[in-house]
């Protein structure tokens, strides 16, 4: 199942990315992220794994990602999973006239008996995915305009 969304914001494209490309900061927008940190050492891009917990139907959950593209200042791309699922996310930020567009794509795979529990988790998904984008939205405004 797929979740795709995209938004323009009145910042610049190198701001934006530098922000929101950083997904060690996905616990300050995403409100279902609790905490987000990078597990391995050094330099943040290709390879870097990310440890997030996140608060799911009244409990917590662990899960781990990895960097697996990272193009500054347009795209970063991250997969995880566990058993009984996996997720590829991919957030790429694209110079507008004014601004920014920003696009989110998240292409995520059940397996087992989750599968058929498809047509909720698409649901949770999406209003899930829509309260990210608006705490990205957000937190991407508060930014303090650059140049």
């Amino acid at each position: 199942m797929r979740f795709r969304r995209a938004f323009r914001v009145d910042r610049p494209a190198g701001q934006v990315f530098a922000y929101a490309g950083d997904l060690r900061n996905l616990a300050d927008w995403d409100p279902a992220v609790v905490a987000s940190s990078a597990t391995t050492a050094g330099p943040y891009g290709v390879g870097t794994e990310l440890l997030l917990e996140a608060g799911l139907l009244g409990g917590r959950m662990r899960l781990r990602y990895r960097v697996v593209a990272y193009e500054p200042p347009r795209l970063v791309r991250m997969a995880g999973g566990g058993r009984r699922w996996s997720s590829v996310d991919t957030l790429t930020v694209t110079p507008t006239g004014r601004g920014s567009e920003v696009a989110y794509d998240a292409d995520v795979e059940l397996r087992g008996p989750l599968r058929l529990a498809a047509p909720l988790v698409a649901v949770l998904l999406a209003a899930g995915g829509a309260r990210a984008l608006a705490g990205l939205r957000k937190a991407l405004h508060a930014l303090p305009p650059s140049g």
